[in-house]
């Protein structure tokens, strides 16, 4: 997928991943974002009773299928510390995502052969992590970023100015509406 130019960590991870119909989502990936919390890993997958396309997230925190319309939104969404299990069931294309969130069972579809092995390797060294405790060694970077590729966590004035530059574009381009854009813009200065 061509560079994004949304925020160094979310530019990483798109630049892996085929060019879809999901720039929409990867645009506004900064909003759901708390503070600190960073993009590992990007991938399309489908999700729900009518296997809708989604954006799935890996991020230092959670797992997340995001997908925006017009008229709907829909974030589902997996803390590291809920998931119990992880499988990868691969086919030729693409496979599924299994996962065990607070005993229930969760999966994501037809995630790209190459995502979905990195995506089933990253969590289990995440639940590895939290299951050694405090003590562990840091998690392994993904395989498949240089070291270089500006996906350490931004300073905190390159993250708020990073976000308004963000929100500009998504208000220039129409993605937003203002008063979504006046919105954003005062929780990201309330911030400071």
């Amino acid at each position: 997928m061509p560079r994004v130019r949304v925020r160094p960590d979310i530019d990483a991870a798109a630049a892996r991943i085929p060019a879809v119909g999901l720039k929409r989502e990867i645009y506004r990936l900064p909003t759901l974002l708390p503070w600190g919390e960073t993009v590992d890993i990007l991938a399309t997958g489908e999700r729900g009773k009518y296997r809708i396309q989604c954006l799935v997230v890996l991020t230092n925190m959670r797992l997340f299928c995001f997908r925006y319309s017009l008229l709907t939104g829909r974030l589902d969404s997996f803390r590291h510390e809920d998931i119990s299990d992880v499988a990868w069931f691969p086919r030729r294309l693409s496979g599924t995502l299994k996962l065990t969130v607070d005993g229930t069972p969760e999966k994501i579809v037809r995630i790209p052969v190459s995502s979905g092995a990195e995506l089933k390797d990253r969590l289990l060294a995440i639940l590895e992590a939290g299951r050694a405790g405090p003590s562990s060694e840091p998690l392994p970077e993904p395989s498949s970023v240089p070291a270089d590729s500006g996906t350490h966590s931004p300073s905190p004035e390159q993250d708020i100015v990073s976000r308004l530059a963000t929100l500009d574009r998504l208000r220039d381009t129409g993605t937003i509406t203002d008063t979504e854009y006046q919105e954003q813009r005062r929780r990201i200065l309330d911030r400071i």
